[in-house]
């Protein structure tokens, strides 16, 4: 996928290879972009989402007859223009017609963090990859999420060595995942900032 698109994330952008991506996704997703901060620890993690460009006015989401992945390339445009319900409501459309489509889970999910429906996205997030296990850019997202949980959890919770340790374990199955060596080294430093606060 051309790297044109600038993308909704949770948190921190990744350095992902956009060429690992799941072959059975429609023609266009929502993926990273650019490098992370490495040097940015989970306690200051902040929403860091991407600014977008418009490549299409917003419209009304097509009806039925539009197929799975002409209704990902409009939320696409939508989500890039920052109408954000219109780009959920477009990928829910697309998910009707795609049920089992891991990729179209995955954006709904970080459509969701984008719109601060927290709980929903986790849902979606782990939903995508319940359907797809090897899918990246779905296990950097959660992993990132769950540091973003830590990051602004109450003083004192136990919940937030609970998250720090979600995100570790995701983090660990991204860098398993990970076949370049600039996505395991963000893998490690993310590792080893959580390892730091867990101690």
């Amino acid at each position: 996928m051309k790297k044109a698109l600038l993308l909704i994330l949770l948190g921190l952008p990744c350095a992902a290879n956009a060429d690992d991506a799941t072959a059975a996704r429609p023609s266009r997703t929502i993926t990273a972009a650019t490098q992370p901060d490495v040097n940015v620890s989970p306690q200051v993690i902040t929403d860091q989402t991407s600014a977008y460009i418009s490549t299409a006015p917003a419209a009304q989401v097509a009806k039925s007859t539009q197929t799975a992945t002409e209704l990902v390339d409009r939320a696409v445009s939508f989500a890039m223009s920052r109408h954000f319900e219109e780009a959920l409501d477009a990928f829910t459309a697309a998910e009707r017609l795609e049920p089992d489509n891991a990729t179209i889970e995955m954006q709904i999910g970080l459509t969701l963090r984008r719109l601060g429906r927290f709980d929903e996205a986790e849902q979606k997030l782990l939903r995508s990859l319940k359907l797809d296990p090897k899918l990246k850019p779905a296990r950097e997202s959660l992993a990132l999420f769950y540091e973003h949980k830590a990051a602004h959890a109450p003083p004192g919770c136990k919940c937030r060595e609970n998250f720090l340790r979600q995100s570790r374990e995701e983090w660990m199955e991204f860098s398993s995942l990970a076949s370049d060596k600039a996505a395991k080294k963000l893998a490690r430093k993310h590792i080893e900032r959580i390892e730091e606060l867990l101690q």
